[in-house]
């Protein structure tokens, strides 16, 4: 007979809220209502057929089949956070990802990419001719190129040339 899985959600509201001390604080770090913590929390029991916590005023403490649940969640979620990181590393590490304006690739990139192709053939080379401020947070681009002062916050700066 084939096992059946408890809900994913049912799980990570339990999993939070384990490990926030709370519904409120689960809530609150979920971004929805102590209410919707409480029902997940509530079918995953039904679903088990146990209580997970005891509850206290204004706190949960895990019961012992809640803590024997948290430990194995815990390593499932870590497990998957994991996954997820390796998804998102480039797979390829020889590969380099310029953003520069249009002009300057034009006008001096352009003409140097074939000797910067021979002397490095090992390294796949990306280059994003753009107006336009690029987010290295939400975009794969390793170098950005622009003219201006060199003060940019919260990132490093390279004077290149006159």
């Amino acid at each position: 007979m084939k096992e059946r899985m408890p809900p994913l959600q049912g799980l990570y509201y339990f999993y939070i809220a384990a490990k926030e001390g709370s519904f409120k604080a689960a809530a609150k770090y979920l971004f929805v209502t102590p209410a919707a913590i409480s029902q997940q929390i509530r079918q995953l029991e039904e679903f088990l057929g146990t209580d997970l916590f005891v509850r206290q005023h204004r706190k949960i403490l895990l019961t012992a089949e809640g803590d024997l649940l948290f430990a194995q969640a815990e390593r499932g979620f870590n497990h998957l956070q994991q996954g997820v990181r390796l998804i998102n590393q480039d797979p390829n590490p020889n590969h380099l990802s310029i953003s520069t304006l249009p002009s300057f690739a034009h006008h001096w990139l352009v003409p140097r990419i074939a000797a910067f192709r021979q002397r490095h053939p090992d390294i796949s080379l990306l280059m994003e001719p753009t107006n336009e401020l690029v987010s290295f947070q939400d975009s794969q681009i390793d170098l950005c190129v622009r003219y201006g002062h060199g003060y940019y916050p919260n990132l490093e700066s390279q004077w290149l040339m006159d």
